[in-house]
């Protein structure tokens, strides 16, 4: 064998092992370790994801779900609602103010308050002579008062009909009420808010009282109706003490009847009722 062809010999064939094949074998399994990998990668990429919209294709989705609604504006009054309220207010205290002065004015009982308060209420520099609070031997008191009508002559200024009736003994001790009358009762609003009067009381006249219905009597007779079923009718406190029955009749599908009861007191009271036929016994 010549020297060529011991140099053209491959000594690594040789070698114990075989090592050009232990070399592929590594190269096999590890390109099968690689491709293991990408597999596993893609199986989850694939499971995981979805596919992303084409938006060249797509129009744009509207939204379907309505926005929230705002919260409410808190209720706030208008100026024409305040004042409103103001002058609300003010025509009450008004009536009020009124009616406390006629009481005051209109009785004369010899006590030194009552004058004192009246005095306070009234404007400055009224003679105290002009006042009858100090007359000897008559006694007067208001029995009710009440505001009838408040009226703003002026922005500030108002004018309040005043309905009142009293009761006057001259010696004393036998009363006797007077007729119901009337009286205008001036007043402004002061610098603080408060109200004050402008000036003495004048006189007024009483509103005409409207027109009522004409009154219709009962034509039934007294025996048309029990006075048991009459007890249950007329459950007002002792009313039914001593009842005695007038006349009845029937009214739109119920009993209309007139009774007069004699109360422990002695008087006398008339009274009209009006009841269903269901509250009678069979």
């Amino acid at each position: 064998m010549s020297d060529e062809e011991l140099e053209s010999i491959p000594w690594s064939t040789l070698i114990e092992g075989n090592q050009p094949q232990r070399s592929k074998l590594i190269y096999i399994a590890a390109a099968a370790i690689i491709v293991f990998a990408l597999a596993v990668l893609v199986t989850r990429s694939v499971g995981s994801t979805t596919p992303a919209p084409i938006t060249a294709a797509v129009a744009t989705p509207v939204a379907t779900t309505a926005p929230m609604p705002e919260p409410a504006a808190p209720v706030l009054f208008s100026e024409a609602d305040l004042m409103a309220v103001i002058e609300g207010e003010t025509a009450r205290a008004a009536a009020a103010f009124a009616e406390w002065f006629v009481y005051d004015y209109f009785t004369v009982d010899g006590d030194p308050a009552t004058l004192l308060s009246v005095q306070r209420a009234l404007p400055p520099g009224v003679p105290e002579e002009l006042l009858p609070h100090n007359t000897i031997g008559v006694v007067t008191y208001v029995e009710w008062a009440s505001a009838a009508r408040v009226t703003e002559i002026t922005p500030g200024r108002f004018q309040v009909l005043v309905l009142f009736r009293m009761v006057a003994a001259d010696d004393g001790s036998t009363f006797e009420r007077q007729p119901v009358r009337a009286v205008d009762v001036s007043m402004e609003m002061g610098d603080t808010g408060g109200l004050r009067l402008t000036d003495l009381p004048a006189p007024a006249h009483i509103p005409q009282r409207p027109q009522v219905a004409e009154w219709v009597r009962p034509e039934g007779a007294p025996e048309t109706l029990e006075i048991a079923g009459m007890t249950a009718a007329f459950s007002w406190d002792g009313l039914d003490t001593d009842l005695r029955i007038q006349s009845s009749s029937l009214d739109d599908g119920g009993w209309r009847v007139l009774a007069i009861n004699h109360m422990p007191e002695g008087v006398r009271w008339p009274f009209v009722v009006s009841f269903s036929d269901d509250l009678l016994p069979d």
